[in-house]
């Protein structure tokens, strides 16, 4: 009896040493509004046949590490719903789909989250970025991001449209034409956005995620995304943005929504991924951190012009 107690003991000392460790592993990152997931649909969507309030499910198929933190693993589950969906009438209007991100799942806790459809291909960046400006200088209404039926490969370009709601239906384009969109919303396609197709969501709000630094698939990959937000940084990418005519605010060292446009802009007329995020590749460029990317050696670099110094408008 005393030997099956003395096992009883250690196994518990055992249980809250390992609980412990796990505790410690555990670190709470700051995730802000504005940062761009990359995500693969688990749930194929279609405007012919998907209603509102569908659920679909998606994983994260990049790590998103922030100053250095483990911030959003890799394969990390995503959850959303059709917000709304429009049929394609054949001949005259294409199928239309939005959707919302409320939820994602790290090590096995669920967050509440407002996510946002985006795109990382340059003409519909571009594109998105056009028309938010527009609306953040205009009293009209606001603008909605969706699938339009018509779009190469997964069968559904991303583009962003006036309104919202019933309103997104009408397929307007917010200040002036949208291009191939406005093309695409009149060729009477349905959206198809089947399993496998990337994607990518961008935070409406900021979330703090409590991640396990050592669990599965946490080693530092090539791929990963290593994003910058301290007041600092961004601070100094303000400044350099400035010089080169990307931004005209002030340098309050917040990672507001003009920063992030300005950040998008520069990415893009620099060859980049225009996510608005402070990733390592555009902290580069503008000379705020080492050329060694944090993946193999190297980290920050203080204010030195370590970059190639970009191209300024």
């Amino acid at each position: 009896m005393k030997k099956f107690k003395s096992l009883v003991e250690i196994a518990a000392v055992l249980a809250i040493g390992l609980l412990c460790t796990r505790d410690l592993l555990a670190q709470k990152v700051y995730v802000p509004t504005g940062t761009v997931v990359d995500l693969r649909m688990d749930t194929g969507l279609n405007s012919g046949t998907s209603r509102v309030n569908d659920p679909f499910s998606a994983t994260v198929i990049r790590t998103v590490w922030i100053d250095g933190k483990i911030a959003v693993p890799r394969d990390s589950r995503v959850d959303g719903r059709v917000s709304m969906v429009q049929p394609a009438m054949r001949g005259s209007k294409s199928g239309m789909i939005a959707v919302s991100f409320t939820q994602i799942t790290v090590d096995g806790k669920r967050y509440a989250i407002n996510g946002e459809l985006t795109s990382l291909r340059e003409s519909e960046r571009r594109q998105i970025l056009e028309q938010e400006s527009y609306v953040q200088g205009s009293s009209s209404a606001g603008r909605s991001i969706i699938f339009i039926g018509g779009g190469a490969g997964a069968g559904a370009a991303i583009g962003a449209i006036a309104g919202g709601g019933k309103g997104a239906g009408a397929g307007a384009a917010i200040g002036g034409g949208l291009g191939i969109l406005g093309v695409l919303l009149s060729n009477g396609s349905e959206a198809k956005v089947p399993a496998g197709a990337e994607i990518a969501m961008a935070l409406q709000r900021p979330v703090s995620l409590t991640v396990n630094s050592n669990g599965p698939g946490r080693q530092r990959r090539n791929d990963d995304r290593e994003l910058y937000a301290s007041s600092s940084l961004v601070r100094s990418a303000q400044d350099v943005l400035r010089q080169y005519h990307y931004y005209s605010g002030p340098s309050t060292g917040q990672f507001d929504a003009p920063t992030r446009r300005a950040i998008a802009h520069f990415q893009i007329d620099n060859y980049m991924q225009g996510t608005g995020d402070l990733d390592h590749e555009t902290a580069v460029e503008l000379g705020l951190v080492r050329s060694e990317s944090p993946n193999r050696s190297g980290g920050q670099g203080g204010n030195g012009r370590g970059g190639s110094g970009g191209r300024g408008r």
